[in-house]
């Protein structure tokens, strides 16, 4: 601090920070704390109306404050010291970008004179994450003067707006401070002089900025609506979706937008339009229409109506690619979705008001009614082999998936693991007459690290019941969060599936192709490490099952009780790959019968 400075500048100027914070109605920050964060950890913590956690590990901290901004809707902030310690959050940060989850990153950093000359713990921090943020703020060092002041209040009501839209995501603000780092009381009358003009800010109203919103296009939508109105076999699908999905309305214009369009909707498990609780009136569900569109491929639909990003069955992309043909629009997604690069309309807007401009647009359109008879038919059949599947006597994977699901309470939420968790839950969890409850993922990155944290986020934002269900991999990824694992406030049932490695690589191209098949070991990584051991290590509770009734109860138990538990679900190590198999073969002989 330079001699001129007030004893209590950085005091102010941190206190004006988490005033800023709280005024714009952030309520959660999660901290690994540090020296150079000091006087922003104090200001912070001192703020009764914060839920300030401390989490030792960077990465864990930042999935965790990602679980809790995905669950809630609301950014969550995050402060860190200066140098590698703001690197750790690099993973969650791009997880937030991808997948439009409001974070604000606060770092702190070392002046500008100790840059480039060996200064320990010091690194450029502008612009660490480059366009995976949605906006950075370098606040510079803290001065004294009124125009400073106004300006850092000024920037970070702008970064928190940022950080809601009009497209939600990440914004990052460099804080820097010198030293002493401890906050100090006035002593002198420039001190004096200072707090006062300091409290004077932190008085005033909180700066109201309503979040924008993208308006969708009526030329575009009318366009869009033509075509599939000449559409004789459309299918809506709905991809995955934020929880905000289950709340906002967005459920049931997707079933008026059934409606009118005369079309069976494909919910994939994370779309927050699956579990739902009773049948929406009027309306086809077809959970396992992937199923169909692999062995009947005369039954394909002549028009895709997708909403939001794709859904994680590869036969959709496989017969998008297969079929050039097919109408494909897309709508209610905040950025350009369409990977295969072949939809013919990409409509960008608030998700609400797409859907109900295009219900409005659609209404009245006709289809082929035998078509839908018949796919009705299949997919019926379809739920039976998937069903005598899963009651197969040994455990596997799509049985535990099943249990997590119907394990679950009203309104609780499942947060599932990418990778194979997440496609045994669609395979083979369905939505009729289960309880409503809420999905959360990480499908903007689609990686399979952070998961217990983030979960532990969740559960932290929310009273209700939850399970996370993951694969030993991605426990093995996030095993520091086991650490924080007393943050758990409610019921929180981490199901772990034991199948020795990744083996949804046992379902890939590269485990059938004679020229790779060797090179299997390389890819699932199969592990012997003891996770009774770890959880022990830990002190978390820790449950081994093998049957399904084991399963059944060790979901019962925990979910009665406070805290996590541990739950290694040990399955056959190749048993998915081949109940996959057999389940399309199953469904051939069904299409082949017709």
């Amino acid at each position: 601090m330079s001699a001129e400075a007030p004893e209590n500048l950085l005091r102010e100027w941190s206190r004006l920070v988490a005033a800023t914070l709280v005024g714009q109605g952030i309520a959660r920050v999660v901290m690994s704390p540090g020296s150079r964060s000091t006087p922003y950890v104090v200001a912070l913590a001192a703020r009764p109306e914060l839920d300030c956690i401390d989490v030792v590990d960077e990465r864990c901290a930042a999935f965790m404050a990602l679980g809790m901004a995905r669950a809630s809707g609301q950014p969550t902030a995050l402060l860190c010291t200066s140098g590698t310690a703001v690197a750790h959050w690099y993973p969650a940060v791009i997880e937030a970008s991808m997948s439009d989850v409001p974070l604000l990153l606060l770092s702190a950093d070392r002046p500008f004179e100790l840059l480039d000359c060996g200064a320990p713990q010091t690194i450029d921090q502008t612009k660490i994450f480059g366009d995976h943020v949605r906006h950075f703020v370098e606040t510079g060092s803290p001065e004294a003067s009124d125009l400073a002041l106004r300006g850092l209040r000024a920037a970070l009501v702008r970064a928190i707006a940022r950080t809601r839209g009009p497209r939600p995501g990440p914004v990052h603000v460099n804080l820097r401070a010198r030293k002493p780092l401890e906050p100090r009381a006035p002593f002198t009358d420039a001190g004096h002089a200072l707090a006062s003009r300091a409290e004077a800010l932190m008085a005033l109203p909180p700066t109201l900025v309503p979040t924008p919103r993208v308006a969708v296009e009526g030329e575009l939508v009318a366009d869009a609506a033509s075509l599939l109105r000449a559409a004789r076999r459309p299918l809506i699908v709905v991809g995955p979706l934020p929880v905000s999905a289950a709340e906002d309305g967005t459920r049931e214009a997707v079933w008026a937008l059934a409606r009118a369009l005369g079309a069976p909707v494909y919910a994939e498990a994370t779309s927050q339009c699956r579990f739902v609780g009773p049948e929406p009136t009027g309306v086809t569900r077809l959970d396992a229409f992937d199923l169909v569109l692999g062995s009947a491929p005369d039954l394909a639909p002549d028009a895709i109506l997708q909403v939001g990003a794709p859904p994680v069955a590869s036969a959709f992309e496989r017969h998008l690619a297969a079929h050039p043909s097919v109408l494909h629009v897309v709508l209610g997604v905040g950025s350009h979705v369409d990977p295969l690069g072949r939809a013919q309309a990409v409509v960008m807007g608030h998700r609400l008001p797409t859907l109900q401009a295009f219900t409005h647009a659609l209404e009245g359109t006709t289809r082929d009614e035998g078509w839908l008879a018949q796919i009705a038919a299949l997919h019926a059949r379809a739920l039976h082999a998937l069903d005598d599947e899963r009651t197969d006597p040994v455990l596997g994977e799509g049985a535990v998936a099943h249990a997590v699901v119907e394990a679950l309470p009203e309104d609780g939420w499942l947060t599932v693991g990418n990778s194979l968790p997440i496609r045994m839950v669609d395979r083979f969890a369905h939505g009729p007459g289960r309880p409503s409850f809420k999905v959360l993922s990480q499908r903007g990155a689609n990686g399979i690290d952070g998961l217990i944290s983030a979960a532990l986020g969740v559960s932290r934002t929310s009273s209700a019941p939850g399970v996370l269900l993951l694969g030993d991999l991605s426990a093995l990824h996030d095993l520091g969060a086991l650490a924080s694992a007393s943050l758990a406030r409610a019921p929180l049932a981490v199901v772990l599936v034991q199948n020795g490695g990744g083996r949804i690589f046992e379902t890939l191209p590269v485990a059938r192709e004679p020229s790779t098949a060797w090179a299997l070991p390389h890819f699932t990584t199969p592990t012997t490490l003891q996770f009774d051991a770890l959880a022990r290590g830990f002190g978390v509770p820790h449950v081994e099952v093998r049957d399904r009734a084991g399963l059944q109860g060790a979901l019962q138990a925990s979910l009665a009780r406070p805290g996590l538990t541990l739950i290694e679900a040990v399955v056959p190590a190749h048993g998915a790959s081949a109940s996959l198999g057999r389940i399309a073969s199953r469904c051939a002989s069904f299409a082949a019968e017709r």
